[in-house]
C-alpha cells in the first residue's frame, strides 16, 4: 500500500492478468509484464501496451486505452 502511495508500481502476476485482463487479449497475444499503480493498471503484452483507468469513487468505472507499440514515437 505505501508503495502505491509513493508512486512505486508493483508487479502482477501472470495469473492475476489473465484472471483480471485476459479478455483484453487478441488471439495468439501474450501478456509479457503488468504493473499496478494505486488503481491504475499498465499491460504489456507482445503487442501493445494497454492503460486501464480506474475512475470515481466506487472504482466501477474503468476507461481503457490499448496502444500498438508500432504507434510510439516518443518516449
Amino acid at each position: 500500500m505505501f508503495d502505491g502511495l509513493l508512486g512505486n508500481a508493483g508487479v502482477l502476476s501472470m495469473e492475476e492478468m489473465d484472471k483480471e485482463y485476459g479478455q483484453l487479449l487478441a488471439e495468439d497475444e501474450e501478456f509479457q509484464i503488468g504493473f499496478k499503480v494505486m488503481r491504475d493498471t499498465f499491460l504489456f503484452t507482445d503487442r501493445r501496451l494497454e492503460l486501464v483507468d480506474v475512475q470515481g469513487m466506487t472504482g466501477r468505472k474503468k476507461e481503457f486505452l490499448s496502444i500498438p507499440y508500432d504507434k510510439i514515437t516518443h518516449v
